[in-house]
């Protein structure tokens, strides 16, 4: 068994950005506000900060999927006690177990989950579950998991297992899917959203869904896509300055 996940195949580490970890450090020495955008640009933080929130003892009727909801109800303290103990795992951890991911997965993340974000509103789709579904795609992957076929699958039970809403975890399994093999909305969105990040040139090293098929699909115009590509290109300066030393 390796040190990235358990028997069940459930990730025990997840990659924080190393950059991300340093300015989670500053807030909490400086107090300088900001935890929420961290969150959302950090795969790792969001799927820990989200895993609490659906945790059994807050007694949700409702699963929570957003990182800005988790972060209601678990509270401004708890949250920052999470992320802070999270990068606490990456600067003590002697990390000869835990491969890096590929350099591709961070600003593959927040492509996909604004692309996702940005088509969401227009299809009709929660925004927050969309969001949160793009950026844990390839939760496997920043596990230290290799990116093959079947890491939708793995990351999917994943989510399942942490008790994500059952829309998050269908979008993460089906991910790679052909746009005409799946049916469920926020499915479809993160399928389209994909090709939109490919567009801004955020690609992952597996197929997209040909620019037509979305297009169709998510009944958009080119000038449509070309605005959500710009969207997402804000997304990724924005986290470059986000992570940027203060």
């Amino acid at each position: 068994m390796g040190a990235t996940s358990t028997s069940t195949g459930t990730p025990t580490r997840l990659r924080v950005q190393p950059a991300i970890a340093g300015r989670v450090i500053e807030l909490l020495v400086h107090h300088d506000g900001g935890l929420t955008e961290l969150v959302e640009a950090d795969p790792g933080l969001c799927a820990v900060v989200v895993r609490a929130a659906n945790s059994a003892h807050l007694g949700l009727s409702r699963r929570v999927g957003g990182v800005r909801q988790a972060m209601v109800l678990l509270g401004q303290d708890a949250t920052t006690a999470l992320a802070v103990a999270r990068t606490a795992e990456l600067v003590f951890e002697d990390g000869s177990d835990v491969p890096n991911p590929p350099s591709w997965v961070w600003p593959h993340a927040v492509g996909v989950a604004t692309a996702s974000a940005w088509l969401a509103r227009r299809m009709d789709v929660n925004p927050e579950h969309a969001y949160t579904a793009g950026l844990l795609q390839n939760l496997s992957v920043l596990a230290g998991e290799r990116h093959d076929p079947d890491h939708g699958e793995r990351a999917a039970d994943t989510l399942e297992h942490w008790n994500f809403p059952d829309a998050i975890v269908s979008a993460v399994r089906n991910h790679h899917r052909p746009l005409d093999d799946v049916f469920a909305p926020l499915d479809r969105v993160v399928v389209c959203a994909r090709t939109i990040a490919a567009e801004a040139g955020l690609p992952d090293s597996r197929p997209v869904t040909p620019m037509l098929h979305v297009l169709r699909g998510a009944a958009l115009g080119r000038n449509e896509v070309d605005a959500a590509v710009k969207d997402v290109t804000r997304a990724i300066d924005a986290l470059v300055r986000l992570a940027a030393p203060r």
